[in-house]
């Protein structure tokens, strides 16, 4: 028997249009809807910070937490494809979540990870963008007072509802809002336990103790361990007197490395310590007073930073855990 397929028969072509009328033109692909936001670049800062910052991600001292977000309801075909408006300043707000540690047209990991959206890259994600860089925004101005979600419902359409709730939910939550010291803030710290659970923070610089914070908020016993008598870790402040003087020295951290994206900017002005910007040109003085040759200045400065390419040149190059035995000198790099 051959494999060889007999001959067919073509097929005779019909047509459903009338004689002379025009053929239908395919579809146009409609492009993913993204924000055109002017988006200015922030200036670069003097490397004596004493360590490299990354842009912030999710982390920052938090406070009372919001449960995770519900699952979303079904949205309706004709409203899921509005572009909502809160204010007539949206790039504005784009800058403010951008300074927050936020990227100001796109979703964090973290928030694509809580789902925040059903669906990523769509309209949804467009509008629910809006309203956490308009809750954000408002969190700045108001930032000694609890910032509730009900005044932000006449703001958004019905229909974007469940998007005011997983934004408040995600921020509140992640402690992007509603976080430091402010008597508002403090107040809604549950005033027991509420879950059975114990954790350990070790340590209660200011890592540990905003940890130890946010524990308490998600209705956690807290037990902070630390080895000294006092907390507050790296930052510590001297007091000095002699000779009929006083005077005060920051042994630790003393310099806030940008107010952008900084919590602890937030925290400053809810204890209402005044902030003063820090001149490009930074002199250092001898003990005695008189300033420091500029030259040699700039040669340790320049050697300082070198090390600190070397150390991360070393941390880079690091696989796993570094051994004893495979410490390698960092002067030979």
């Amino acid at each position: 028997m051959s494999d060889q397929q007999l001959p067919s028969a073509p097929l005779p072509f019909t047509s459903t249009l009338p004689p002379n009328s025009d053929p239908i033109p395919p579809p146009v692909p409609v492009p993913a809807p993204t924000l055109a936001l002017y988006i200015p670049a922030f200036p670069s800062k003097r490397k004596r910070t004493g360590f490299r910052r990354k842009v912030p991600s999710a982390g920052s001292p938090a406070d009372p937490v919001a449960p995770s977000p519900a699952p979303h309801p079904p949205v309706p075909p004709s409203a899921s494809d509005d572009i909502i408006v809160i204010n007539r300043e949206p790039t504005a707000e784009a800058v403010t979540a951008l300074t927050a540690g936020f990227p100001a047209d796109s979703l964090t990991d973290e928030e694509i990870e809580a789902e925040v959206v059903s669906d990523v890259g769509g309209i949804e994600q467009v509008n629910y963008i809006l309203i956490r860089n308009h809750l954000l925004t408002r969190w700045r101005e108001t930032f000694n007072s609890w910032l509730a979600k009900e005044p932000f419902a006449s703001l958004i359409p019905p229909h974007c509802d469940h998007l005011l709730t997983s934004a408040y939910n995600f921020l509140v939550s992640h402690g992007h809002v509603n976080f430091g010291v402010a008597p508002a803030i403090k107040e809604r710290l549950p005033k027991e336990p509420t879950r059975p659970n114990t954790v350990i923070v070790v340590g209660a610089g200011l890592a540990g103790l905003a940890a130890a914070r946010h524990l308490l908020a998600s209705g956690f016993k807290v037990v902070v361990l630390e080895g000294r008598k006092r907390c507050g870790g790296r930052v510590y402040t001297k007091k000095m007197e002699g000779g009929g003087r006083s005077a005060a020295a920051d042994l630790g951290g003393s310099v806030l490395t940008g107010t952008f994206g900084n919590p602890l900017g937030i925290v400053a002005k809810q204890l209402g310590l005044p902030m003063h910007k820090i001149r490009d040109k930074c002199p250092l003085y001898r003990p005695d007073g008189s300033p420091v040759d500029p030259e040699v200045d700039k040669k340790v400065e320049g050697t300082y930073n070198k090390l600190l390419d070397n150390a991360s040149y070393l941390r880079a190059s690091m696989d796993g855990y570094l051994s004893w035995g495979g410490a390698r000198d960092i002067t030979a790099i």
